[in-house]
């Protein structure tokens, strides 16, 4: 009889590009149609921010504070308010999207459809076109990969589980049980010997 070992926690490990990749994917998105220009700035945060989509389709016209370069968001899962700086690159991306491709029209949420009456977006799934353009594998391609990414990227900088934690908006727990189990080189430093 062998006793049964009860499974804990999610064993499924986080897939990531790494930061030639996500540079590469950024590179090759045009920029020429009003299509492409919101679907950058929407790459463009989930890989810079770690923006889950539902977040970012969640913002609002009146969450970006132009002034003090923060970008204030109501992350729906978790019900956090995550306030997070706002750089040249993404306020940039972001300025040629409302001149350039967003409709004009009353909407509060920063994303809105293209056709009247401009609702919210609700979904984002036209993006794997742009992956399409580096030789990533498939399981590696989507738009949580970018959020993973940065994480990931982040952890081998070795900047503190603390301070990733806060910028995905998570649990200190939560992010420590998803990504430690990655952190392949700080990992091999606990390694044990084993007796000959």
């Amino acid at each position: 009889y062998v006793p049964s070992i009860k499974n804990i926690g999610n064993k499924k490990m986080p897939t990531y590009l790494n930061c030639d990749d996500i540079e590469n994917l950024l590179k090759n998105i045009p920029r020429e149609k009003k299509v492409d220009i919101r679907n950058y700035v929407i790459i463009l945060i989930a890989a810079r921010l770690g923006l889950r989509i539902s977040d970012i389709l969640n913002i609002k016209l009146k969450d970006i504070d132009w002034k003090n370069n923060k970008l204030i968001v109501l992350q729906p899962k978790t019900k956090n308010i995550n306030v997070l700086p706002l750089s040249k690159e993404v306020g940039w991306a972001l300025i040629d999207y409302i001149k350039k491709s967003r409709p004009k029209c009353n909407n509060e949420y920063l994303f809105v459809k293209f056709k009247y009456p401009f609702e919210k977006m609700t979904q984002f799934n036209n993006f794997n076109k742009y992956f399409d353009k580096i030789n990533v594998d498939a399981n590696k391609k989507g738009i949580h990969t970018l959020r993973h990414s940065l994480a990931t990227n982040m952890l081998n900088e070795d900047i503190p589980i603390s301070i990733i934690a806060s910028t995905l908006g998570d649990s200190l727990d939560t992010t420590s049980n998803t990504y430690l189990k990655i952190d392949y080189k700080n990992l091999s430093k606990c390694n044990i010997e084993v007796d000959e």
